[in-house]
């Protein structure tokens, strides 16, 4: 994980790429977001590629991809492609206004939800990949 040192050598502050489903706000570490491309250049790759929601589930029903781009994610076991939508930016968090999900939320949650930062521009829930 990406991340300036505080005391005692831990992360003061980590890097995450924000993007936003279906009105979700999403953060995952930078560290693990290799590329960010379109739908069509990530097919010719040759790689699978899977959408956000079959990894965590959106909403009820079909979720619906206004304006979709496609990460190349690093992983434990290689590369693989993830189909996003609305993809935003970098942002700095620090690790102090990283909240744990209540334990009513995280009972029922996949172990890749494992935080969320309440801001200005609503919640953002933070995921790591590396817990597929």
């Amino acid at each position: 994980m990406n991340s300036n040192r505080g005391e005692g050598g831990c992360p003061s502050e980590i890097r995450v790429f924000t993007f936003t489903i279906m009105g979700v706000r999403i953060g995952i570490d930078a560290d693990q977001v290799a590329a960010v491309m379109d739908v069509e250049a990530a097919a010719g790759r040759g790689l699978p590629i899977r959408r956000f929601e079959e990894l965590l589930p959106i909403g009820h029903g079909p979720v619906a991809y206004a304006a979709p781009k496609v990460l190349l994610v690093r992983g434990t076991e290689g590369t693989s492609l993830l189909v996003i939508d609305h993809p935003d930016d970098l942002a700095v968090v620090s690790v102090k206004a990283i909240q744990p999900l209540p334990p009513v939320i995280a009972g029922g949650c996949p172990p890749l939800l494992w935080g969320a930062v309440a801001g200005p521009d609503g919640v953002l829930l933070l995921v790591d990949l590396l817990r597929v």
